[in-house]
């Protein structure tokens, strides 16, 4: 069964610009998210001229990395980085913890080494965009696991709080 960049194109080699378009949005309403074959399809060299094959580029672009474009999943980018952890009330170093983005920036994975320790652990952070809300998911070096949820929430003042 032949998909729909193969149909656009085509619809573009017999010169029909305006079917090509129709069926190019179908295929990305659907999920295509494949932006470099896109652009790189020869059949649809003609139709680039259009603005209409920049907006599709786009939304191509948005459907092969969803998670980079959806403000909901950017929520915790703040925590992304190197972070020495710290006893506030003692001053006592707690730990060190690694944050980073993952698996097309849809997963926020930290690793956790205690300071004075061997406990370590690691979470795999997602948001669950059918629950409107942020999970985790705990695992640690001695058994443990716990799965957390919840997310952020803008106060009437517009400040954010947990």
């Amino acid at each position: 069964m032949l998909g729909g960049l193969e149909i656009a194109s085509a619809y573009a080699a017999l010169g029909q610009k305006d079917k090509a378009f129709e069926v190019l949005a179908e295929a990305i309403k659907q999920g295509f998210g494949q932006p470099d074959k896109l652009n790189a399809e020869p059949a649809l060299q003609p139709l680039k001229s259009d603005p209409r094959f920049a907006e599709l580029l786009e939304k191509t672009t948005r459907n092969e990395k969803p998670c980079v474009y959806n403000a909901d999943n950017r929520q915790f980018d703040f925590w992304v980085g190197e972070w020495d952890v710290v006893d506030a009330s003692s001053g006592v170093t707690a730990g060190s913890s690694r944050i980073e983005k993952e698996l097309g920036s849809c997963v926020i994975w930290e690793n956790w080494i205690s300071a004075n320790t061997s406990y370590a652990g690691k979470s795999y952070n997602i948001y669950n965009p059918d629950l409107k809300r942020w999970e985790q998911f705990w695992v640690d070096n001695v058994g443990g696991m716990m799965h957390f949820y919840g997310g952020i929430k803008r106060r009437r003042d517009g400040l954010l709080h947990r």
